[in-house]
């Protein structure tokens, strides 16, 4: 092969390698492109509608459709302050919109997405057996974990989930502190590909309501 025709595919071949680091989905992640620090906030406690202590496959999605339109009991004061960040994402589910209003409202420019949305819970059985409503979540979580065909969002989906909503803080940057607001089960997962980009922090287990959890990224 000539020379220059070795020189002209080795050009080609460099500009491609380059187009695909700079992809939306490439996994080359520069650390100088995410943000220094991010709270994970979960929403405020929920003002629970009435519970049955038992309830068949159609009454305990019912409940979770009535769980999901409930409103939050705010506190006095805003367990956050707006001023510590510089940019607020937060689920757009009206639990995590209230509790993003409450802590930045007076900041404004909060942007609500469905990339922070809880995973949702559904019957892991159509039956009308009566179970206790705490039996129809636990095993429905339980059922999402091991992957069950039952669950609307699968668990390779919302890591897939999460991951997009970490290519997403990329257009933040620099020293900038972002604050996400979201929900119980989704900042587990979240959490989960923070610390594959390299961020630090408390390691949560079951996030309590309306705390701040820091992670900050390592550097070097």
């Amino acid at each position: 092969m000539p020379s220059r025709l070795r020189l002209v595919f080795a050009s080609i071949a460099k500009i491609r390698l380059k187009k695909e680091r700079n992809l939306p989905g490439s996994r080359q992640h520069a650390p100088h492109a995410l943000p220094h620090t991010i709270g994970l906030v979960r929403h405020y406690p929920v003002q629970l509608p009435l519970r049955p202590r038992r309830c068949d496959a159609e009454q305990f999605a019912g409940w979770c459709d009535r769980y999901n339109s409930a409103a939050v009991k705010l506190p006095a004061f805003p367990s956050v302050g707006a001023t510590e960040w510089d940019a607020c994402l937060s689920s757009d589910m009206r639990r995590a919109v209230a509790t993003a209003q409450h802590i930045y409202g007076e900041k404004g420019g909060i942007v609500f997405t469905n990339k922070l949305r809880e995973i949702e819970l559904a019957p892991f059985w159509n039956t009308r057996l009566r179970l206790p409503l705490l039996l129809w979540a636990a095993v429905a979580r339980a059922a999402w974990y091991a992957s069950h065909q039952s669950q609307p969002e699968s668990k390779k989906q919302a890591r897939t989930r999460a991951a997009a909503l970490a290519d997403q803080l990329m257009r933040y940057g620099g020293e900038k502190r972002v604050l996400l607001v979201s929900h119980g089960a989704f900042l587990l997962v979240l959490q989960r590909e923070l610390r594959r980009r390299g961020y630090r922090g408390p390691r949560i287990m079951h996030a309590s309501h309306g705390k701040p959890y820091i992670m900050k990224r390592a550097v070097g």
